[in-house]
């Protein structure tokens, strides 16, 4: 069946090439996260991937994100205002 409707409609994608991209970079990040130095520095590296993907996903330059989320942070965030640095649901000021 499944064989069946790749050939009888044509927005039907036959092609997981952009499901295996997504993997492999899953795949190398835990590659990367083997040799971190210590797991004190894993974690630390898990926590910056995290940010970088998360602005990925949500459509922000990762490099522009961090940077005003570094800048935002050295200033002084307020506890109960710090939902507003997550990606989804940082606006740059």
């Amino acid at each position: 069946e499944f064989f069946a409707r790749c050939f009888s409609r044509g927005d039907f994608e036959i092609d997981n090439g952009e499901c295996e991209r997504q993997v492999r970079i899953i795949a190398l990040g835990r590659k990367n996260f083997l040799f971190s130095g210590s797991v004190d520095a894993a974690d630390r590296l898990c926590a910056a991937y995290t940010l970088v993907v998360g602005a990925k996903r949500n459509g922000l330059d990762p490099f522009e994100y961090i940077r005003d989320l570094l800048t935002r942070l050295e200033r002084g965030v307020p506890v109960d205002r710090l939902a507003e640095l997550t990606p989804t649901s940082w606006r740059r000021q």
